[in-house]
């Protein structure tokens, strides 16, 4: 999978309110996050509040293996 730079791109609205992706923060950090595609807002997974920290780049989880 491709990193994507938020600037490009943001995850497409689904039926589903909340998608799982992994994101990359400023800091290089990657984490698993919520993208809100009603707010279009990275969350955090635990907490589901906004992120405190800018994200620059996201992708979608890998499938799970078979």
């Amino acid at each position: 999978m491709k990193w994507i730079s938020v600037k490009d791109k943001l995850p497409t609205k689904r039926p589903l309110r909340f998608e799982n992706v992994l994101v990359a923060k400023e800091n290089k950090v990657v984490m698993e996050a919520l993208y809100n595609t009603k707010t279009e807002q990275f969350m955090g997974w635990d907490s589901k509040k906004e992120l405190n920290y800018k994200v620059t780049h996201w992708q979608h989880l890998p499938k799970a293996p078979q």
